[in-house]
Formats: structure tokens, sequence, C-alpha cells
């Protein structure tokens, strides 16, 4: 049976609490007091669940009950729920939090947050007794057990194996000398297990100095009690509480020490979640701001080990969507990415099924996702809706960047807090609610351009300003009190009497609920305006009332007659035309213009130009119009736009302002033309022409490095030659022949790698395949360094060879002459940029044990920027190197073609002054 006490001074006020509850909460008996003066000796004599208690009364008021209740030892654990209907500030709910009251509740009280409350503090009474009655259970029990182990010793072991708690003992080193099965089964081995286990190594290290810490200081003879947290044999984490008496000798040395020890986990959340509940409640009832009971609730989820970071959205009704209020633990970028979900969004989606959903982040929601949300590490989640009468209204996102999973008893701690906050957040959603509508209603009938009035027995009751001025009048004075029918011709117009047509559309009203009619009104100077009607039928009290908006159609008559003018003009044009007023809003469109932006004409009717255009591309367009309304006219603009998807695009435009017939400016006018064609077209042409620029520029570097490559070798030959036929000794003719030669095979090189370059150019030259030993081959290629090196004449240069020691391929199949080639040609290069230090080269194996082979030297190194060129025809890292270290720029460009040609790869590392390291790999057979 559950016991609930309700005091207050107003009898009427008891009954229906009494009703309420005792309907709502099945076997609840209210206990009913009219005064709190013998509160004290009700609580002491029912022991109720729950105290409720009014504020307002004489003698002793709610606050003066609440503190007398608190401060009785039987009574201070009865939660205090306090009523009040005037006292609904701020300053006053911490008043009755501090007297010691669980929760605060206004008048009239919303019955579905009074029954959630007060659940919620039966709930939290009854687990409290339950954790007493467990917890003086169990204290009996080890006081049970231990009176029995003293007065008997026979059956010792057995009565330790059954106790529900741990036992273990320990010698001077540590190790278990005796553990119990319960004791075992706590940290998930075995006893057999545990025997002679040293105890460090079920412990982590920090764990195990606390341990020791703690029971250093149990006094002798006394014992140590402490909590402390361990991981079982499987990973679980539980939190002990330890009964631990360390043992002595006469010498005070150690000897080893007792324990019991209880797993308190489950106890140790049930009581952190009761504190929880009482905070939430606290909070809920001392203020009415959304953020900071939203706040609340992410902080109070958070405290859970499993889940780092969070968000709440509120779901807006009106505009099904989610909108983020607050957020905890996730980055900027990420929670940017994700202030609102609405339309088809996923997550809107998922949670519009109304159920707690956890898994996987990645997982949850398949398909594309913000690049915000991708990138936030995130490995669980729960997405937990907040329903309040089946009604969606909020959403709790839940994760963590640790864990990849959310434990079952978070996810408890999370309903409940859930379930503890739902009723206030409703209420409060629901009274902003009304403010809203009221402010919205007020600014809506003073604010708008239409005529409202209120008619009630056939008189106007209230009117707004614009009817005043619509008909003329000085005040509302002169229209409150008569007839709408007061300001209607008398006389028949174009045969309709709009008398009786206002009189029949009021009957209307009245039967159906509703009407909209065209109507001709009489203004105070007898002019004859026409306005569009709209009467809708209401009731407040049980009287009824006809509410009616009423829209001046002058100046939408000569509007429509102009946009008529217009579209017949413009519907059939293959180009953009656009009609909007002065403030830039959209009155018409044709398809071509709608198109153009992948829009449609039915979307883009009374939007702004904004849809249009960026914040940057309005500006442009604001100087224009303004240019427009002082000159007239405007031609050919350039103009950029964005469509729907949000790509931009070019336009050329033309204005034109049309005027009314007293030459005011109405309308303005313009066409569109998308030239993105057009752009593209010149784009194209520049390009084209940069490119043949950069080959001319190219292909005359070359021929002047080929020309300047040529003569000089040839200078060296003729000059050389010609000196031969002079009478000379004969080391001299040794010097100058030699001389002779070596000009005479750097020309032969040049020649040979021209032709080289034509063949692989042109594509001519054929490629013959045979197995090959990467060893053989570094082999061979070591021995063209050692040419290459004495042809440069830089002995000083260190060679190195560097042949991977592990496993890789024995054998590519692939053609040996050009690989080699590949080898000399980069050796040449290294040897020509390297100055001092060393070249290697070698290979070593990646992943799939496919050698790499490579040519390092300690040379200038070439910039960054230049790496990507150097493997073009006729590129040089710079101009200046050419003329510096020669070279006709091709070298590097036949490699890569020969490499491309074998289906293989190359690239460089490189840093200036530091020295280059070319890299290639080949297939381990030809590419089919």
């Amino acid at each position: 049976m559950t016991t609930i006490l309700a005091i207050d001074d107003n009898k009427n006020n008891l009954l229906t609490l009494q009703s309420v509850l005792e309907e709502n909460i099945p076997n609840c008996n209210v206990i009913t007091a009219e005064s709190a003066t013998n509160c004290i000796e009700l609580a002491k004599q029912h022991n109720p669940d729950t105290i409720l208690i009014d504020v307002i009364m004489p003698g002793i008021d709610g606050f003066e009950a609440c503190i007398m209740l608190k401060s009785n030892v039987l009574t201070k654990s009865i939660p205090v729920i306090l009523l009040t209907a005037l006292m609904t500030d701020t300053n006053s709910k911490i008043k009755g939090l501090e007297a010691g009251a669980e929760a605060f509740l206004p008048k009239p009280i919303d019955t579905s947050e009074l029954i959630a409350q007060t659940r919620a503090m039966i709930r939290i009474k009854k687990a409290e007794e339950k954790l007493q009655e467990k917890k003086q259970n169990l204290e009996n029990m080890v006081f049970e057990q231990a009176q029995k182990l003293i007065t008997t010793n026979k059956d010792y072991k057995q009565i330790l194996d059954n106790l529900g708690e741990g036992i273990g003992k320990l010698d001077e080193k540590n190790n278990f000398t005796y553990i119990n099965k319960a004791g075992a089964d706590i940290f998930e081995y075995t006893k057999e297990e545990l025997i002679n286990q040293k105890l460090k190594t079920i412990f982590s290290e920090d764990w195990y100095k606390v341990l020791m810490l703690e029971s250093a200081k149990a006094v002798k003879g006394e014992a140590a009690k402490f909590h402390i947290n361990i991981y079982t044999k499987t990973g679980i984490k539980k939190t002990l509480l330890i009964t631990a008496m360390t043992d002595y000798d006469e010498d005070g040395n150690y000897k080893g020490s007792t324990g019991i020890f209880r797993d308190v986990t489950k106890s140790l959340r049930d009581e952190k979640l009761l504190k929880l509940q009482f905070d939430l409640a606290k909070i809920t009832s001392a203020t009415s701001d959304i953020k900071k009971i939203a706040d609340a609730l992410l902080n109070f989820a958070l405290q859970s080990e499993d889940i780092d970071s969070g968000e709440i959205y509120l779901f807006d009704k009106d505009e099904q969507m989610l909108k983020l209020v607050s957020h905890k633990g996730l980055s900027k970028r990420f929670t940017d990415s994700g202030d609102f979900f609405s339309g088809n969004d996923k997550h809107l989606n998922l949670v519009m099924k109304k159920k707690p959903v956890y898994g996987n982040y990645k997982n949850m929601l398949k398909g594309k996702k913000p690049p915000g949300r991708t990138k936030e590490g995130l490995l669980a989640a729960g997405i937990i809706p907040i329903i309040q009468n089946g009604n969606l209204i909020a959403v709790l996102n839940v994760a963590s960047h640790k864990f990849d999973k959310i434990s079952d008893e978070t996810k408890k701690t999370i309903d409940y807090l859930v379930n503890q906050i739902k009723s206030a957040l409703s209420r409060i959603l629901a009274e902003q609610e009304n403010l809203n509508h009221i402010a919205k209603y007020q600014s809506l009938v003073e604010g708008t351009k239409d005529a409202i009035l209120t008619i009630k027995g056939g008189r106007v009751a209230d009117c707004n300003k614009a009817l005043v001025e619509m008909l003329n009048c000085k005040s509302k004075d002169d229209i409150i009190g008569k007839s709408p029918l007061d300001f209607t011709p008398k006389k028949t117009i174009n045969g309709i009497n709009y008398t009786e047509k206002g009189l029949s559309a009021i009957k209307t009203t009245l039967k159906n609920g509703s009407d909209e009619f065209e109507w001709a009104l009489l203004k105070t100077d007898g002019t004859i305006i026409w306005v569009d009607a709209r009467l809708s039928l209401f009731s407040i009290e049980n009287k009824r009332f006809i509410s009616a908006i009423l829209h001046d159609l002058t100046n939408t008559r000569k509007q429509d007659e102009e946009i008529r003018k217009f579209k017949t003009i413009t519907d059939s044009a293959n180009y953009g035309c656009l009609l909007t007023d002065l403030d830039g809003n959209i009155i018409y469109c044709n398809d071509a213009y709608a198109q153009m932006h992948k829009l449609s004409c039915s979307y883009l009717k009374d939007r702004h130009i904004s849809v249009f255009h960026t914040d940057k591309q309005m500006n442009k367009i604001e100087q224009i119009n303004k240019k427009l309304i002082k000159t007239g006219h405007y031609l050919t603009e350039e103009v950029w736009h964005i469509d729907k998807q949000g790509n931009q695009f070019p336009t050329l435009m033309n204005g034109v302002l049309m005027k009314d017939d007293k030459n005011e400016p109405l309308y303005i006018s313009t066409t569109a033309v998308n030239i993105s064609d057009i752009k593209k077209y010149e784009s194209d042409l520049k390009q084209a022409l940069e490119k043949a620029n950069e080959s001319d520029k190219l292909k005359a570097a070359f021929l002047a490095s080929i020309s300047h490559e040529l003569r000089t070798p040839l200078n060296a030959v003729i000059g050389f030659s010609q000196i031969l036929g002079s009478e000379l000794n004969h080391d001299e003719v040794v010097i100058y022949s030699n001389l002779i030669y070596e000009s005479g095979f750097h020309l032969k090189e040049i020649v040979e790698d021209i032709f080289y370059f034509t063949l692989v150019k042109s594509g001519q030259e054929k490629l013959n395949y045979f197995k090959i030993d990467p060893r053989l081959l570094l082999a061979e290629a070591h021995k063209i360094s050692l040419d290459v090196q004495k042809n440069c004449d830089k002995p000083h240069i260190k060679l190195k060879l560097d042949i991977d020691k592990g496993k890789y391929a024995e054998t590519i199949i692939s053609d040996k002459e050009k690989v080699l080639h590949i080898f000399k040609l980069l050796i040449k290069n290294a040897f020509k940029f390297t100055l001092e230090g060393n070249i290697n080269i070698g290979f070593y194996t990646d992943d799939d044990n496919i050698p790499v082979f490579f040519v390092k030297d300690t040379g200038i190194g070439i910039p960054e920027e230049k790496l990507d060129i150097i493997f073009e025809f006729f590129r040089q890292a710079d101009d200046s190197l050419s003329r510096k270290y020669e070279g006709t720029g091709i070298g590097l460009a036949i490699t890569h073609k020969l490499i491309e040609m074998l289906g293989g790869k190359i690239w460089v590392e490189s840093k200036i002054e530091k020295g280059s390291s070319f890299f290639f790999k080949l297939p381990l057979e030809p590419l089919k």
C-alpha cells in the first residue's frame, strides 16, 4: 500500500488531491490534514511515502513545516513536494528547496506533472528503504556469520565458503593462502586459480598501491574499511567495499592480512541515481529556463563512465524539425553541421519512431553524413526520444569517443533521467507556446496591413488601426458599436447589392464556421473600395464572435492588370524574365528564369530575390537597383547567381523601372541570360593560349639548350684537332687526344639521348621481356655507376650498394636493357648534381614483397614546388641549373616514360641542400 500525506488549509484542494492521486496511483491511501501543526506526529504515525504541503497556510506555513519534518530523525528521509499558487518566483522556489523540499509545483497543478513527480518521490522513498533494509540485512548476516566463526572451528571452511561476501587471507608476500567461493566469483576466477597467486596480478598497479596504503592505516587489532575499484578477469569494472585487518609479529614485521570484501557496484550506482533524481527534481522545480534544464539533463547523463558527449534537441511541431538547444563534449565543427534536422533527414526519421536506439555511430545513420559529423571520432552512440502523452517533445543524443558500446546500466540511468524530466519539460514548453501565441496574435492584429475586426451580436466589438485608416475614420470610436453593414454602399454596383452580400456572408459564417467573399466598403469621404473579406467563427466562454480580415484589393486589381500584360509578353520567352516590387519580393517570373535556378515558379512566388544570390552578390544587386530607381533602367550588367544546389553561374542582366499612373515607382522588371557557356569558352581559349605559349617557350629553351650542349663538345673536338697539326711533344698529344675523346663521348651521349627521346616519344621503342634477378640487376647497375663516376671525374664521391636482406620476389619479368637505362639516367643525374658526399643505389621490398629500386644522393636537392614538373619533357628544376650543370632537360622525362611503358611507377623525395631520392618499382609480370 502506498501512503501519501496531503496538508492544505483548503478542504476542496485536499479532496481534489485525494481524488487525483488515488485514481492515478494504484493501491494509494491519501491521508489529509488542514493544518501543519501536527505534521510531525502524522508523519511518524503513518510513515508516508511522500508529503504534499501547501506553502500559504495560517499558523505554520509550508516552508516551516518542511524544515520541521527535515529536522526530525524519523521523518527527514520522507520526500516533500511544496504546492503554491502565489509564490512561484525563483527566490521562493530556492527558499523551498533550501528548506529541504525535493520538488516545487505551481498551482493550478498540471495533473500529469503532479502524478509524475509524486511517482518519482515514491520510487525514491521505496528505493531508499530497500537499500537501508538490504544494508541492515547484510550487516546482520555478517555479524551472525562472524559470531558462528567465533563459536566454532569445526565448520569453519564450510561456513566461509557459503558466505555471500568474499573472504580472503594473504601471507607476508601478499600471496593468497585462502579465498572463499564468493570471493573468487567476484574476481571471476576459480578458487584454485587464486591460491598462491600474488594479489598484484589481479589488481592494476595504481589500485594495488591504494590497497596497500589503505590497509596499512589499520591500527593493530582493528580493521580498515575502504572502497576500491577493480577489473575482473573478463574486464568488468567493479567497486568493492573492503574490510581489511593486517597481522604483525612481536617485532612489528608484516605477517599478512585478512579481508572481507563485498561487491557494492550496484548499490553505489543506485545511490548515485537517487541523488541524480533528487538534484534534477530540484532544478526542474526551481527554474522554467529550457536551456538550464537541458544543460542539467546533459550534465547528469554524462556522469556515466561510458559516455562523454551529447546533445539535446527540442522538437518544433509547427516546423516539424529538431533544433539544437544544448551540447557538451563535442567539437564546434560537429555541432555546427547538425544544429537542426528537418524534412526527410534520417536522424529525424529515426527519432520519429519514438523508440531509443543505441549502436555504432557509423552504422546508426547509414548513408552520407555532413563532413563535420564524420571526423569527430565517435564510436558508440544513442538516440533517445523524449515522449510525453504520446507526443515527441525533445531528443537526447549521447555518444562516446572511447567506448564502442554503451552499457545496459547507463541506458537505465538515462531512462530514469528522461522520465524524471519529461513532464516538467512538457509543461514549460506549453507555457512558452501559449505566451508566444498571445504575443504573435497581438503583433499580428496591430502590425498587419490588413484590416481586422471582431463582430459580436451584429456589431463591431473591436478593430485594428488598419481598418480605421482603410475607412478614413479618425479613431476606432467611429467604428466600434456600429454594424459592419453601415460601411457598405446601399446602391447596387454592377448588379450586386453588397449590403445583402455582406449579410449573407455573416449568416453563412454562423452556420458553417467560415466564409470568404469580395466586398465593397464605403469610406467616410464617399469613395468605394473593394476588399477580400475572410470571416471565421470562434467562441469564448460560450459566447460566439466573428473575426473578419479585410484585404484591400484596389492596388491588387491594378497590379493584376499590369502583370497580365507582362505575362503575355514573357511567358514564351527563352530568356529569364522577373517582376518584383521595390523591396525585391517576387511577383512573377517565367519558366526560363525559374529553370535557370533549378526552381519552380510556384515556389518562387512571394519570395525575395535573395534566393538567387549570395550575400556578396546581393550587395551588387542593391547597388544596381538604386541606380535603376534613379535612372529608370540599366543595360547589360554582369551579375552572378546561385541555383538551388548552391552552384554559382554568371548572367547578363537588363532592368527597367515600371511606374504607376502618378509616375511613382511600382515594379522592377529584369531579364537575365545565363552566360556560363560563353564564360567557359573564353576560359578554354585562354588556357589553350597559355599552353601554346608555354609549349613554344619550352621548345625554344630546349633548342637553346641543345645548341649549347652540342657546340661545347664540338668546339673542343675541332679546336684540339687543329692543335694536333702543330708540333707537339708526346705528353701534349696524349692530353689533347683525351680531351677530344671526352668531348666526342659527351657529344655521342647527347645525340643518343635525343634519338632515344624521339623513339620513346613516338612510341616506336619496343619492349623485350626476360626474367631478371633483382640482385644481379643491382650488380650491373653498380658497374654502370662506376663507369659514370669515371667519366664524371668524381672519385671523391662514395658509391654505396644497398640490397634488402629480407624476403622479396626472386625474379621479375621486364625489359632488362630498359631498366638498366633507367638506372643509368638516374645515376648520371645524381652525379651531375652531387658535389660532395655519397650516392646510394639499391632496393627494398614493400608490403607485397615487390622490390622498390632507388637512387639516393646528397646533392643540391629540388625545390618542393618543382617536384611536379621535373618528369616533363624539356623541363628542369631551374633554368640556371641547366647553365651551371649542363643537360638537355630530357633525361628524367625519358626515365618517367620508360617506367610508364613497363607498367611501373616513379616518385621522388627531396630537400634543398640535403639531396634527392628517386624510387621506382615495376610489376612482377608485364601488364596485360
